[in-house]
């Protein structure tokens, strides 16, 4: 499915991503790239929602993003 979503504000943008953008595994652990002693605990995200602001009017231009479907498997 393909949303698309018109200029919005900052406020709105924010309310649209952080109703998308959910975890769909938690607390992921594996190899901290910087220090490879270490371990990172993180969400792993399937979307990443961006957008572009214009500085003339504080709005987002219009954008679009998709939604797919996805099964966890049995095994995580």
């Amino acid at each position: 499915m393909e949303i698309s979503v018109g200029k919005t504000t900052i406020d709105e943008f924010d309310v649209i991503c952080k109703a998308i953008e959910r975890p769909i595994i938690e607390n992921v652990t594996f190899k901290d790239t910087r220090n490879k002693r270490k371990n990172k605990t993180e969400d792993f995200y399937g979307t990443t929602i961006s957008g572009k602001v214009k500085n003339i009017n504080g709005l987002y231009e219009p954008f679009t993003f998709s939604l797919k479907a996805i099964e966890r498997r049995s095994d995580m």
